[in-house]
């Protein structure tokens, strides 16, 4: 889904926020 190799910390948020976190990511 998300490149969790690159950034585990936005990858982290990602998780907690459900999908709400993939702006984050960006």
């Amino acid at each position: 889904m998300v490149k969790c190799f690159r950034s585990y910390i936005f990858c982290y948020f990602i998780i907690l926020g459900g999908g709400n976190g993939m702006h984050l990511y960006e």
